[in-house]
């Protein structure tokens, strides 16, 4: 919803292989409490390992089946100017038998560890987003492709963030709030 479309579909890929599924599975495993931590407030959450940026993203178990069989569709990035603070978003779609499934998250740029985190994904040419079950275990790990393109677009984006907050006097920026705001704003007006 804040974001633009990706000109470019992200290619099917087979199987990870062995060595990094497991290197994803040993950081999901070490992070458990940042990964808990994060996905209480947002949709997913963005770890860097090794140089290596992946995002995590739990789901209830009825839709398990669904991600596990889902293949990597978009990658989109975008930006809501709000007026307490600006909401960077990175939203992934996966095509699965029950409809396309979404998985991303709302960046906090006013975190400078956040922001260095996404210049990392958004630097490489590919990112794993790791589907975790309800339990903590990994249910899939699906590779979205990075464009240039794509990459370009992330980067005017976070720029584009970056001057609207320098634009919002210190003492009124909130981030939770403008969050909030927005959330409330979506389920007033975008529920079916």
């Amino acid at each position: 919803m804040l974001a633009t479309r990706n000109r470019f579909r992200t290619a099917s890929h087979a199987t990870l292989p062995a060595e990094e599924a497991r290197f994803l599975a040993d950081a999901v495993a070490r992070r458990t409490q940042d990964i808990d931590k994060a996905l209480t407030s947002s949709m997913g959450a963005l770890l860097v390992e090794s140089g290596t940026a992946f995002l995590v993203t739990r789901v209830a178990a009825q839709d398990v089946p669904l991600f596990s069989h889902a293949k990597p569709d978009d990658v989109e990035f975008g930006v809501a100017e709000e007026p307490r603070f600006p909401l960077l978003s990175v939203v992934t779609s996966l095509q699965s038998a029950g409809g396309p499934r979404f998985a991303g998250l709302t960046v906090d740029i006013g975190l400078p560890e956040m922001v260095e985190s996404l210049r990392i994904l958004i630097s490489q040419s590919s990112f794993d987003l790791v589907v975790l079950d309800p339990a903590g275990r990994i249910a899939a790990i699906h590779r979205f492709e990075l464009s240039l393109w794509s990459r370009a677009r992330a980067h005017r984006v976070l720029a584009q963030a970056r001057r609207h907050l320098d634009s919002i006097p210190p003492a009124e920026r909130s981030y939770p709030r403008a969050l909030a705001e927005f959330q409330a704003y979506c389920t007033e007006n975008m529920s079916a």
